[in-house]
């Protein structure tokens, strides 16, 4: 079985325009996500999705010079875009990687691929039970099914937001929640990129922990250093995490 990871990215963003490249010490935030998705032991291969917007040329551009594959589709039919970033890479299972996800652990990344390929199922998430951090999932899956559905769904929030299908048919796909360590399990906290508030918060964690641990600590390391600073936590906790159908 090859899996590949498609990570999703684009430079508009209604709450924080060009997110993709704002900077977070001296790097553009997607190339933590890239580089952070590169360090798996368990992908075949990477591709950066973006569209076709001339502003997301700086994507692909990024994908480049990070030594991983690229594809510009559609800006709002990301399920279709994720299908056809699969197909370029001729991947098997599809490990979804957002873009706006700067603290991204490959290790999580791992251990739900493992889980994925082991027990067989359709779908593998670590975040059905909403116990990690808000804005932080890792979701593995079978590609074919994804494009089956692709064909034929039209629902303007499963064009969206990709994976939507499989959670919400359980009935049709075998679905896995692969349990994550105790010590991540703080839904309380907010570690996704969306907005100037968590944009504030991001740099002060990579501020606070890149000379003890690199800029490739864990997201056990993230969680701590939140717990043990709450000032630097409450930045954005009045940050509405946005849903997929609102």
């Amino acid at each position: 079985m090859k899996v590949g990871a498609v990570i999703v990215a684009r430079m508009r963003s209604s709450r924080l325009p060009g997110k993709s490249m704002v900077s977070i010490e001296g790097k553009p935030s997607l190339w933590y996500v890239i580089e952070r998705t590169k360090r798996s032991k368990r992908l075949d291969d990477i591709i950066v999705a973006t569209s076709k917007n001339e502003e997301d040329k700086v994507i692909m551009d990024l994908a480049k010079e990070c030594n991983v594959k690229a594809f510009a589709g559609s800006e709002d039919d990301v399920l279709g875009r994720v299908v056809e970033a699969g197909r370029k890479i001729d991947a098997d299972a599809i490990a979804l990687v957002n873009g706006d996800t700067p603290f991204f652990d490959s290790t999580i990344l791992d251990r739900v691929i493992d889980a994925f390929v082991k027990s067989g199922v359709d779908y593998a998430s670590i975040n059905m039970g909403r116990e990690t951090p808000q804005g932080y999932n890792t979701e593995v899956f079978d590609a074919k099914k994804m494009a089956e559905y692709a064909a034929t769904v039209s629902d303007k929030f499963v064009r969206e937001h990709s994976t939507l299908y499989f959670y919400e048919h359980p009935e049709k796909y075998k679905i896995l929640y692969v349990k994550m360590p105790e010590n991540i399990k703080h839904p309380e906290f907010r570690v996704t990129l969306d907005t100037a508030e968590d944009l504030e918060l991001i740099r002060k964690v990579y501020a606070g922990l890149k000379d003890e641990h690199g800029l490739f600590f864990g997201l056990d390391k993230v969680v701590e250093f939140l717990i043990k600073n709450p000032e630097i936590a409450a930045i954005n906790q009045g940050i509405k995490q946005k849903g997929a159908r609102g």
